[in-house]
């Protein structure tokens, strides 16, 4: 069953995705030693030069590289169809890397000139050209599915906010935007993890949940209300940011504001009970170290929604510097808690598979090969999930308090957990 699911005829190059993954990989450690060092400014507000360049070297280092890793292997797979251009994927990776580098360095230092614009311009030709090939690909779809239409609405999604970010980047360096910049930048933000992240997210579940859990015989109604839902509160938010409709915080803007955002909340609420049924569903009922990351994932993404929505009722005479703790607590909670952990679940699954396959798959019966289990060692998996785990809560603790010493031993834990992460991703190659 995991075999066919994950990796066929279709299948692009192994190089192609193994670059991606490397990638990503070594960013989420450097992201998780990271952390350890600026505790200190992991409170007041998010617009600070360290937070900014930590949150894209999450977003492009981490989080879209291994997106892009994935999708170029899944695609094909999923939709029957092989990639347009594996050459231009390649191009497209080493376009990407100076870019998305250039950028995290240029936030980290807050240097605003042209190296910032020039580095956001070269990570959007990259999107652009990752786009067009996963496009072309899709272009010679016959049979269309729900994981299709949900990549098809994020590579539109993605280009927007690489574009918004280059415009925000050049208005960084020469002021030209009306209105407020962070209104922009909340919309940029939110456009990447709700158009984005979270698109692919959903319509990648709806294939790899059933798939390594063997679960099948049940309605997908509620996962195609979970796409329009998240899609139409998504397109709301995005206008009315955009157009700073909420910049003189008249009522009718705060009702729109707050109805999109309950919008957005149902169908995430869609997608959750979607994937309830999903595992209700399924035949394979033994719980292995990579569900338990994507079932904690899945939880995390509920108290995001909830803490998301909670953000428009908190009361007026809160001061700000408690109100900026629980914007923090937000990023923690979607970039950590939710992609984190489902990203790092999922890599448990995939990479093993596809380093077994392209070493061994021609060597069945006649030669001894090892098991997919042997691929990495499980022990250490737990000891990683029960790190993060503990690590996470103890940093989010740390945020609405903004005490430092406690969010610094949270990222001590988690900096270990993906030590371990990235050790038994090495073992997973070199077998």
């Amino acid at each position: 069953m995991l075999g066919p699911g994950l990796t066929t005829s279709y299948a692009p190059p192994f190089a192609l995705v193994r670059n991606h993954f490397i990638v990503s990989i070594a960013a989420y450690f450097l992201l998780a030693l990271a952390l350890v060092f600026v505790a200190p400014w992991m409170q007041g507000h998010y617009f600070q030069p360290h937070l900014l360049g930590l949150t894209h070297l999450a977003a492009l280092g981490w989080i879209s590289m291994v997106m892009m890793g994935a999708l170029y292997q899944l695609v094909p797979v999923v939709l029957e169809t092989k990639l347009w251009s594996a050459r231009l994927a390649h191009v497209t990776f080493w376009l990407f890397l100076p870019g998305a580098f250039g950028m995290i360095v240029h936030m980290w230092l807050y240097r605003t000139g042209p190296g910032l614009w020039g580095s956001g311009l070269l990570t959007l030709a990259a999107f652009v050209l990752f786009t067009a090939n996963l496009l072309a690909t899709l272009a010679q779809v016959e049979k269309w599915n729900l994981t299709g239409i949900h990549i098809l609405a994020a590579l539109v999604a993605i280009i927007l906010a690489a574009a918004l970010g280059v415009a925000l980047a050049y208005n960084l360096w020469r002021p030209y935007l009306p209105g407020d910049h962070l209104h922009y930048l909340r919309a940029h933000a939110h456009l990447a993890f709700l158009g984005w992240v979270l698109l692919v997210v959903m319509g990648v579940a709806y294939k790899l949940i059933p798939m390594f859990t063997l679960a099948h015989g049940y309605s997908m109604t509620a996962g195609k209300w979970a796409f329009g839902l998240v899609s139409v509160a998504t397109i709301g938010l995005m206008t009315a940011w955009s157009c700073n409709l909420f910049a003189g915080h008249a009522a009718s803007a705060i009702r729109l504001d707050v109805f999109y955002a309950l919008l957005l909340a149902a169908g995430i609420a869609a997608f959750l009970a979607q994937m309830g049924l999903v595992f209700r569903r399924r035949l394979r009922k033994q719980t292995d170290v990579s569900t338990v990351h994507t079932v904690l994932s899945f939880i995390f993404l509920g108290l995001t929604t909830a803490l998301g929505v909670a953000q428009f009722f908190l009361p007026a005479r809160w001061p700000p510097a408690v109100r900026e703790g629980f914007l923090l607590l937000y990023g923690w909670l979607a970039f950590v808690g939710f992609a984190g952990f489902i990203i790092v679940g999922q890599m448990y699954k995939i990479l093993p598979f596809l380093v077994w396959f392209n070493k061994y798959s021609d060597k069945v019966g006649q030669a001894k090969v090892p098991m997919l289990k042997d691929m990495f060692d499980e022990r250490l998996a737990k000891i990683e999930l029960g790190l993060m785990l503990a690590g996470f809560f103890i940093a989010a603790v740390a945020l609405p308090l903004a005490n430092t010493l406690v969010f610094r031993s949270g990222a001590l834990v988690i900096a270990a957990s993906a030590a371990i992460f990235a050790w038994n991703m090495v073992t997973i190659f070199r077998r």
